[in-house]
This record gives structure tokens, C-alpha cells and sequence, in this order.
């Protein structure tokens, strides 16, 4: 089961909604895709999800770098600061160790 996070109060999801369906269109249309085709609509939302997905793990350091607690970062995510904790110092972990290793 998908569990859906609750919006801001006051802020609608139309506008996410809207920006993903012009995302997928691009991306279909950059790889000559058709956005409502199976599998190709399937695929489509995975590298857009991915690609978010290491841009969170960015924007989710920068914020702890800049001082923000991991409460802080829970509630922007709408999850608790345990679950932030758990989900994204191990992937901010290994940027690092990655960053260090390449350096060296």
C-alpha cells in the first residue's frame, strides 16, 4: 500500500502533479517515448524518481550542514526526525566517504 504524505496546510499538490506530467513529457519526448505508454510510462516516472531521489540526499545534507536538526529535516520531509535520521545519514555517509576516496 502507497502511503501518502499530507501537504502543507494551505498548498495544494496540483501544481507537483502538474510539474511531474511536464517532466515525463520531456523526458518521454527526449527518448522518443510516448508519457502514456506501458512500460514506457513506468520507466519514465523511475529515472525522474531516481534522479530526485539523489537530489533529496543533496538538498538533506546541505540542510544539515547548515545547521538544521534532524527534526528540522523530518518535518520537512513529513517524517519523524528517526526516520530522516535513519534513511539519510548512511547515504550522506558514503557521499562523504566517496568525496574522501576520490580525493585521495
Amino acid at each position: 500500500m502507497l502511503r501518502r504524505r499530507h501537504s502543507r496546510p494551505g498548498v495544494s499538490t496540483a501544481d507537483s502533479r502538474a510539474a511531474l506530467k511536464e517532466a515525463m513529457e520531456r523526458l518521454a519526448k527526449s527518448r522518443g517515448e510516448a508519457v502514456g505508454e506501458y512500460p514506457h510510462c513506468v520507466r519514465l516516472l523511475r529515472d525522474l524518481r531516481d534522479e530526485a531521489d539523489g537530489w533529496l540526499v543533496l538538498f538533506v545534507r546541505e540542510a544539515i550542514e547548515r545547521g538544521h536538526r534532524w527534526a528540522d529535516v523530518g518535518e520537512m520531509l513529513g517524517v519523524s526526525r528517526q526516520a530522516a535520521h535513519e534513511k539519510y545519514a548512511p547515504l550522506i555517509l558514503a557521499i562523504a566517504r566517496q568525496t574522501v576516496e576520490q580525493e585521495t
